[in-house]
């Protein structure tokens, strides 16, 4: 049970929450009680030989992420529920929080169904089509460790002798554990599956498709690859392997080539310096030639040159050194006006890693 302090603590979550936060507690409530009716799991669940036709029970793609089984569930989805509101909502939004919600528990029920179904065609064993009831939220708990990854990728969660755990950790090593966790059967066998199918979903959401307010979609960062998800050893293979995948897909036209495009002016993960591209440069370079020439303005009206040598020999000094001053102004307005139109017109474009 609960102690006296946590239960206040999660009260209290429960009334400072959304409207859309409530609403799912207040489901998780009632799907918890449905739960002890095999009826009403098997009606709201997803059983993979019913979800297709002929049954096509489609809906259940919706209400199976408010079906838990054991109340232990029912107050882990509570609680990451409050930490989607604490961490997340406020960098999304309501609507992109309920979006993710739908996107990521929908998806993960299909896929998993996917994986029943194939477990059928190679066993002939019915059991997989009509025993199998796929609910809760595991999916979405696991999408939260892959959102929290992508906003505080180096946070550091545990600091040891031995070495740090960081928010990019999480998911690999809460997979495994629950994958153990099914082996010694303290958990139901559809929980690992729908945990993987809710990374994989999550991340290829917010890494492709999500909407940001400037008009962009997904997160190309670097520290967001599938292959960050791994131990540093294996990254590169594991790199590899995904971007061949993903080149495979782009060449049946099922995903796109994403672009990234990086201003040169702007702070970037790259910086690419160019001489003489800093308007504060340029600006100097002007000073310097009009300085430059009105120097050499100076220095030929003081110059007196003799009479005796004739007057055009001195006014041929005179428009010589006026020239060269005004060819000096112009070059350097030149290279500036250059630099400029190099800074303005200057774009790299590289393909996205995936």
């Amino acid at each position: 049970m609960l102690s006296s302090q946590a239960s206040n603590e999660l009260f209290s979550f429960v009334r400072k929450s959304s409207i859309f936060a409530k609403a799912v507690i207040a489901l998780l409530l009632i799907g918890y009680a449905i739960s002890f009716s095999d009826a009403g799991v098997r009606v709201l669940g997803v059983t993979p030989g019913r979800l297709f036709p002929p049954s096509f029970w489609i809906w259940t793609l919706v209400t199976q992420s408010v079906i838990e089984t054991h109340i232990w569930n029912v107050l882990i989805d509570i609680i990451v529920l409050a930490l989607y509101e604490r961490l997340l909502e406020p960098v999304w939004g309501s609507m992109e929080m309920m979006i993710f919600y739908f996107v990521v528990n929908a998806a993960t029920a299909l896929l998993t169904t996917i994986v029943y179904l194939f477990m059928f065609m190679v066993s002939f064993n019915s059991d997989f089509l009509f025993e199998v009831h796929i609910n809760g939220l595991a999916g979405y708990i696991a999408a939260f460790c892959v959102a929290v990854k992508q906003i505080m990728p180096e946070h550091v969660f545990f600091s040891s002798p031995v070495g740090k755990l960081k928010n990019g950790h999480i998911p690999l090593l809460l997979l495994l554990v629950s994958i153990i966790l099914r082996l010694v059967k303290l958990i139901d066998p559809t929980y690992p599956i729908m945990f993987a199918w809710g990374l994989m979903v999550s991340w290829v959401y917010l890494r492709f498709y999500q909407k940001h307010n400037n008009g962009t979609k997904g997160d190309h960062a670097e520290n967001f690859t599938f292959a960050s998800f791994f131990p540093n050893v294996i990254q590169p293979f594991v790199g590899v392997l995904a971007n061949t995948v993903f080149q495979f897909l782009v060449s049946i036209k099922i995903c796109k080539q994403t672009p990234k495009k990086y201003n040169v002016g702007a702070p970037s993960h790259i910086t690419i310096t160019l001489p003489g591209t800093d308007p504060a440069d340029v600006e100097r370079r002007r000073k310097k030639a009009i300085k430059a020439l009105d120097d050499r303005l100076k220095q030929a009206e003081k110059t007196a040159w003799p009479e005796a040598e004739g007057e055009g020999s001195a006014e041929g000094r005179d428009e010589a050194s006026t020239s060269t001053a005004f060819d000096a102004a112009a070059t350097a307005e030149e290279e500036g006006s250059t630099s400029v139109q190099i800074e303005q017109e200057k774009s790299v474009s590289e393909v996205a890693t995936v």
